[in-house]
């Protein structure tokens, strides 16, 4: 009896740790979906100042919102499939780093190309993030918890 009480204790600890540890991703990945569909849309309440800053036209600054959506829609399939070769933490990981980097671009673009290739690249940051966050989160979570943790995953979508 001390036995199986002792199994179903070591069980229910390996659980909560395998879920504590996975809160960490969980957050993560939650943050970067909201912030990959927050600057789809995002941008658009700055198009005004952003046509006044740089003298574009209509035509141009679609393209600011375009390129993003370009980069994301381009690198999605590929990312999955470099996920799968090279590890979907370490792609997770170099797609976060061009999103913040390429964040930093846009706030430093001297031109509105300058602009439109940083949005660019934030899309390519954002199709490595989104591909792979999904992966992460179902691999570091167990199976009866991954409905659960999806769920919260896409709400943030949403949020």
């Amino acid at each position: 009896m001390s036995i199986s009480s002792a199994e179903n204790e070591q069980n229910s600890s390996g659980k909560r740790d395998h879920t504590r540890k996975g809160l960490p991703i969980l957050l993560m990945v939650a943050a970067t979906s909201f912030l990959g569909t927050f600057l789809i849309s995002a941008v658009n309440i700055a198009l005004p100042a952003i046509s006044n800053d740089f003298a574009f036209s209509a035509v141009e600054l679609s393209w600011i919102v375009t390129s993003f959506l370009l980069a994301t829609a381009l690198f999605m399939l590929p990312a999955g499939a470099w996920g799968d070769r090279y590890g979907s933490s370490r792609l997770f990981k170099l797609g976060l780093l061009l999103f913040t980097l390429s964040s930093l671009f846009c706030w430093l673009a001297p031109t509105g190309w300058w602009l439109i290739a940083a949005r660019f690249l934030q899309g390519v940051g954002a199709a490595f993030t989104s591909t792979t966050g999904q992966v992460l989160l179902v691999s570091s979570f167990p199976a009866n918890k991954r409905g659960q943790v999806l769920g919260i995953s896409v709400s943030a979508v949403y949020a």
